[in-house]
Formats: C-alpha cells, sequence, structure tokens
C-alpha cells in the first residue's frame, strides 16, 4: 500500500478519518505496552525451551465444541487483527530483518454484538514458531519465545509469522489482519504534533534530568521514548506503574493531534507508514478505526500462566486451562440447554 494510494483514498472517503486512525493505532500499541525497555530487549534475547501449549484436540472440530458437558458453538461474525510494536529502528526499505516483536495485541471484533475487546500477548509466552530462512522459507518448527518469531527472515516474513503463530497458539483462529509499527514512529508522533504535556510525577534522575519531578513538562521526541518506556529504575520497577505514564501521555498525545489541519495529519500518516508494515489497507484501516468508536469496548480479557526465571532467560509459561477460557470467550457461544 502506497503512501499516495492511502492519502487519495482518505481523502475522498473522509479527511478527518486519518485522525482517528492514528488516535486509534497509538491507542492499541500503548494500551499494550509498546514501549519496552532496552534491558528486556538485552535480558530476553534468545531465550528457548519447551513450550506448554500443544495442539488441543478439544477443537479439533472447529465448529462445535463440547467441554464438561457443556456445548459451544462458533461464532459466524468475527473478525481478529493483530496489532504488533517491533524493538528496531529506521525506515522498512532499509530493515533487512525485522528485530523482536515486543509487543502483541489481538483484537476481537463481534460484529454481530458490536463489541471488540483486546487480548495483550506477554512476549516471553513460551509456544511453537516456525524459523525461516533469509528468504523466508520454513525449517522447522522450534519451541520459546514468541517475540522471537519476528526475528527471522525479512520484517514482513516476521509480521507473518508471528500472524500465524498468533493463530495457531489461539486454535487456528483466522487472523483478518495485521499492523507492525516499529520504535522510531514515537518521536515522529510526539514532534510532529509540537510535543506533549505531562505532568512528570517520576523521579528521573540519572536517567534524564530534563524531567524534573512535579513540573508540567513538554516531551521532546526522546523524552517521550524515555516517559513512556522506563520502567527498571523508576517507580516501583514495575510494568503497573509505566503503563499509568503511557495513559496519561496517551491523553495528552490524542489532544494535540487533535489540533493538525488534514494536510498535517495525512502527512503524518504517510511518515509513520514508513515504519510499519501491514497487510492491511487504509479502507481496512479506516474500517477498524470507525469500529473502535461506534462498538462497544469490552474489558482486556488475559491468557493467564507462570514466570520461569529459573534459566537463563525469563520464560512465560501458559496456563492451558486459560487459554482455553480465552478462546472460547472470544470465538464461541455457549449453546443453551433445552428445557
Amino acid at each position: 500500500m502506497s503512501g499516495r494510494n492511502s492519502r487519495h483514498r482518505i481523502r475522498r472517503e473522509d479527511k478527518q478519518k486519518a485522525l482517528i486512525i492514528l488516535s486509534v493505532l497509538f491507542f492499541l500499541i500503548a494500551v499494550g505496552g509498546y514501549f519496552i525497555s532496552r534491558w528486556e530487549n538485552e535480558r530476553y534475547a534468545t531465550a528457548g525451551g519447551e513450550s506448554n501449549v500443544p495442539v488441543d484436540p478439544v477443537f479439533s472440530d472447529p465448529e462445535k465444541v463440547e467441554i464438561n458437558g457443556a456445548v459451544y458453538v462458533k461464532k459466524k461474525k468475527v473478525r481478529t487483527y493483530l496489532i504488533m510494536g517491533c524493538d528496531t529502528e529506521g525506515e522498512v526499505i532499509t530493515r533487512k530483518n525485522g528485530g523482536q516483536a515486543d509487543v502483541q495485541i489481538v483484537v476481537v471484533v463481534d460484529d454481530e454484538a458490536k463489541t471488540w475487546r483486546m487480548l495483550p500477548i506477554d512476549r516471553a509466552s513460551m509456544v511453537l514458531y516456525e524459523v525461516l530462512d533469509e528468504n523466508g522459507k520454513s525449517q522447522g518448527m522450534t519451541n520459546g519465545q514468541i517475540t522471537l518469531a519476528h526475528a527471522y527472515g525479512s520484517w514482513e516474513d516476521g509480521s507473518r509469522n508471528v500472524t500465524r503463530t498468533v493463530s495457531r497458539m489461539l486454535a487456528n483462529q483466522r487472523i483478518d489482519g495485521y499492523f507492525d509499527m516499529n520504535m522510531e514512529a514515537v518521536p515522529i508522533l510526539n514532534d510532529a504534533v509540537g510535543g506533549v504535556t505531562v505532568r512528570i510525577e517520576t523521579d528521573f534522575s540519572g536517567i534524564d534530568d530534563s524531567l524534573k519531578m512535579g513540573e508540567d513538562i513538554t516531551l521532546t521526541g526522546e523524552q517521550a521514548v524515555t516517559f513512556v518506556r522506563s520502567r527498571k529504575t523508576v517507580d516501583d520497577g514495575t510494568n503497573a506503574s509505566r503503563m499509568r505514564r503511557q495513559e496519561a501521555y496517551l491523553k495528552g498525545l490524542i489532544s494535540q493531534v487533535k489540533g493538525l489541519s488534514s494536510d498535517e495529519i495525512l502527512d503524518l500518516y504517510d511518515e509513520l507508514m514508513n515504519y510499519s508494515v501491514t497487510n492491511m489497507g487504509s479502507g481496512d484501516i479506516v474500517d477498524l478505526a470507525d469500529m473502535t468508536r461506534e462498538y462497544t469496548q469490552l474489558e482486556n480479557i488475559e491468557i493467564e500462566g507462570t514466570y520461569d526465571d529459573s534459566g537463563k532467560f525469563r520464560a512465560f509459561e501458559i496456563d492451558e486451562d486459560s487459554l482455553q477460557h480465552v478462546i472460547l470467550e472470544l470465538y464461541y457461544t455457549r449453546e443453551n440447554k433445552e428445557g
């Protein structure tokens, strides 16, 4: 999809929808924790091991599933999208590989119920994925962190490989589209809107002394990356505290984007596409953006599991019962008992 074609199509349909596109894409990525610190990339770079996610025989007949005497029927009007954030920098044309997929967020749309919800997937989840050669050809399956499925072949190969992996993990559910952005989109977004103003409620001493605690600061691009990405050495070191900063930043960003003209929005959209790969056309993205406005967003759903730090690298061992529950919740309806 070229930027020129995207620009013309969006202008014909509705210029203001470009604003929705930007807001939705950033929202999806920010909620899932796109901004993963470099120390995590180094710590989790090559983890492997046994996967606790075998093929679930319960879903051998995908249209009707019976569990403990209860019958579940496949929903007919469900769409699934995968939003990814990778740890690389640079434009698409300069990337020979896609790096790791630090964030994967499954977005499930129920057109019959007119609802949508998100399923964040932990980057350290131990799953089965394909090993690809430099030409993107499969060399067989291996077990390891799902983030590593993105690291084989080209950026596009990695995106498609993660998409296949997520589909397989979710009992072969169809993924209707994927959108994959890299880290360089963050300062571009920030500086294009003139900076985002936030209240500094975290002690960033020694990390960025310009972020003074207790002050309202309009962030530059690099400050924005520090503000939303830092975790290990600030606050209590948890992802929950980092998410609070991301939410505060997101509110400020969306407020700033609303002040851009249509031409400025379209130019920004085109620039972001230099740091993204997707199999979705602009019409698909506009449709997804409209859906998030018109449908009811349900609470995020999560796959439970346990972290294993006994080895060299952290592993998230997926709880099979929890995964089964998530699949049923997203893609099936319990059949009513007669009488």
